[in-house]
């Protein structure tokens, strides 16, 4: 069994947990069941007493569920894990905003853009804030948790509203510190200029209104017709206005600019340069065979009347007989060979026959006066 220290300090943290101590207050059932499911034990509703410190019991509830509200002095105690206490963490981005950010010529105001505000938090508000840790019990006890940071500002934005409601919602509204924390207006917007989120923070509500009032009028009011020869006048003195302000910026830093200058022309250069060796990388291959000192001969052509009769023979010089075999077949056999033309000879005889019979051409052999 726990003491009374321990059970009030589970308490405290536990309603501390719901962003809604700081804004209409927890029923008893709900945080008494969330103890239970916690720490595996139950507690009476005598046990509120022990919250007497950090919190009140609102007017006209149940005295068997009373509703808790946190105190103004715990709600404003900057607690990262805790955020019930929701009000310190909206009072320390409106602060940052309005002393870090860029001021706003409608209304008063400061923006701010988010990607700046992140390191800002834990410097001027709590060194132990996490964004990637954060979440909250909703009214009914269950958990949600809180991915990104901008999820984290719209909840903000919507707990203020939420008590602005219940304040105006109650008989006898009192302005406490939660109150005066909560007048500045902040409001979460896309930047026109960044990929980011632009906080824009004004004094109050009023000034909030005047500034979104002030930007539709402006962005819609008539312009006067003008005659051709004004219209001239205006664009010959803005001409003039640009060529005088273009000359100033010349002579306090022309050379930086010839210099920049110089540099995005060799950047130029050195880009086309690749792009046309890409160009020709990505081409696909083609081998070309190119005979550069070779000169391009027709073929040879026949004369036309060579075949005209196909039982002539082919015009050859020298033609087959008879009579030369004879010769052939005696001087083998003066030699002393074979008489046979299928027999073996010696190729070592050296006689006339011989090379006339071989110099003969082939198509006289096949052809000559055995063609019919």
């Amino acid at each position: 069994e726990v003491g009374a220290e321990v059970v009030a300090q589970r308490l405290r943290d536990l309603l501390l947990a719901f962003p809604a101590a700081s804004i209409g207050g927890v029923e008893w059932r709900v945080l008494a069941l969330k103890y239970e499911q916690r720490h595996a034990t139950t507690v009476d509703v005598a046990a509120v007493a022990l919250l007497g410190d950090i919190a009140l019991v609102a007017e006209g509830g149940d005295p068997g569920n009373p509703v808790l509200v946190a105190e103004d002095a715990a709600a404003l105690l900057p607690q990262p894990r805790l955020l019930g206490t929701w009000p310190s963490l909206y009072r320390a981005v409106c602060d940052i905003v309005c002393r870090a950010g860029r001021e706003e010529a409608p209304g008063g105001g400061h923006s701010l853009l988010l990607s700046q505000l992140r390191p800002l938090i834990g410097r001027h508000w709590h060194a132990s804030f996490d964004e990637s840790s954060l979440g909250f019990l909703n009214e009914e006890g269950s958990f949600l948790k809180l991915k990104k940071m901008k999820h984290l500002l719209n909840a903000l934005l919507r707990w203020r509203e939420q008590r602005k409601a219940w304040q105006r919602s109650q008989q006898q509204p009192a302005q406490g510190a939660v109150d005066e924390a909560l007048v500045p207006h902040l409001q979460v917007v896309p930047s026109s200029k960044h990929n980011d989120l632009l906080l824009i923070c004004f004094p109050d509500s009023e000034a909030a209104a005047t500034s979104a009032a002030a930007a539709p009028a402006a962005a819609v009011a008539p312009t006067k017709a003008l005659s051709p020869e004004a219209a001239l006048v205006r664009a010959t003195s803005s001409t003039a206005s640009a060529e005088d302000s273009e000359s100033q910026a010349g002579s306090s830093g022309g050379s930086d600019l010839c210099n920049l200058k110089l540099e995005v022309e060799r950047l130029r250069s050195e880009n086309q340069e690749l792009r046309v060796r890409n160009h020709y990388l990505e081409q696909p291959f083609t081998p070309v065979m190119q005979l550069a000192d070779a000169e391009w001969e027709p073929p040879a052509e026949l004369p036309a009347d060579v075949f005209d009769d196909f039982s002539e023979p082919p015009p050859e010089a020298r033609t087959w007989s008879f009579a030369a075999v004879d010769g052939f077949r005696k001087r083998l056999s003066d030699f002393g060979g074979a008489t046979d033309l299928g027999s073996e000879c010696s190729f070592d005889m050296g006689s006339t026959a011989s090379s006339e019979l071989f110099s003969t051409p082939f198509s006289a052999v096949t052809s000559g006066s055995a063609t019919p």
